[in-house]
């Protein structure tokens, strides 16, 4: 049980990175009618539902804010028809909601349409290509760092020097994907280091500068590399960090560690009063839709507790669930939580 208890924390990890109003609901489980939202109103709730693993709910939100006029609504909810692979198959509605977050100027859009519009003409994807550059220069009037960053990318298979420039000149800005890619440029060769250990060193500077700037995929990530190191010390505080930012796998993760079910965090003190207050909110807030094997893990785990939890124990849970309600709403912040 320990061993496939530990699997079950990476796989929180690995899986919140490619997946969150309200003070006395976490959920976000309340009853709206649509129709009296604002398009950015419905975009929150469809944004944070999403988030919350509840992809279902999460679809009118996005749709109706979408059919709205809201840009990032549109890509949102045309990567949930296409289930965030758009290929020659990609649904025609996918397609559809594609084309007007690009014509409604979503940066996103117009790059997946020029990268992965393979239902496009040729002429249609380089019209994207060409809109796409064009809003990365504007972006950089107002964010300078982001713009260097996603031009990085732009010319990664034209120009490798020209892309190295632009990646280079983002990590002035500290954009923790900009760390991250040159982390692992890093640790795949690039530079030359004379002394022992100098790479691995500058290798950790990254990843943990990428993970000081609070973007919950490089905590996540930094989480990963401190324990593929062994130092489940240092990971254990960055855990607590992650719930302390309203990172949803990262409550469900400490809960499982709290209740001394990994092998690999038995130094951590039982603490099942804790515990249970992070497994009601975990069980509460997550839908099923994503990580549903998880979701049921979590489950059987909480019912394992109960078994043994005293009453004193129940009655602290109690008042350290309510405190955890006055705060941030807890949700998985993936890759498509920042469009």
């Amino acid at each position: 049980m320990a061993t496939f208890t530990n699997s079950i924390i990476a796989s929180l990890i690995l899986l919140g990175c490619t997946s969150h109003a309200y003070a006395e609901d976490t959920s976000s489980d309340k009853s709206y009618d649509i129709s009296s939202l604002n398009a950015n109103e419905a975009y929150q709730e469809g944004k944070l539902l999403r988030a919350q693993l509840k992809n279902t709910k999460a679809r009118p939100y996005l749709k109706y804010s979408a059919d709205k006029g809201d840009a990032k609504a549109a890509y949102l909810y045309a990567m949930e028809l296409s289930n965030y692979n758009t290929t020659i198959r990609t649904p025609p509605k996918a397609q559809e909601y594609l084309l007007k977050a690009a014509q409604g100027g979503n940066r996103q859009a117009m790059r997946h349409l020029y990268l992965d519009g393979n239902w496009l003409r040729l002429r249609e994807r380089n019209y994207w290509k060409k809109h796409y550059y064009n809003s990365l220069i504007t972006l950089g009037q107002t964010e300078p760092g982001q713009a260097m960053f996603e031009l990085a990318n732009f010319y990664r298979k034209s120009d490798q020097e020209l892309s190295n420039y632009y990646l280079n000149k983002s990590l002035d800005f500290d954009i923790p994907k900009a760390l991250m890619e040159k982390a692992k440029s890093i640790e795949s060769g690039e530079g030359t280091y004379i002394f022992p250990g100098s790479r691995e060193k500058t290798i950790d500077k990254m990843y943990k500068a990428a993970a000081d700037t609070g973007y919950m995929p490089a905590v996540r990530n930094y989480i990963q590399r401190l324990e593929d190191l062994g130092n489940y010390q240092e990971a254990f505080k960055w855990r607590q960090k992650a719930v302390k930012e309203g990172d949803l796998t990262s409550l469900a993760a400490v809960a499982i560690i709290l209740s001394g079910f990994s092998t690999d965090y038995q130094f951590v003190d039982q603490d099942l009063a804790t515990a249970k207050a992070y497994y009601d909110i975990y069980l509460e807030t997550a839908g099923t839709d994503r990580l549903g094997v998880l979701y049921d893990n979590i489950e059987q785990h909480y019912s394992d507790i109960m078994k043994t939890i005293s009453p004193e124990d129940l009655s602290k849970s109690k008042k350290i669930e309510a405190n955890l309600r006055k705060e941030k709403p807890f949700y998985n912040h993936d890759v498509y939580w920042d469009i």
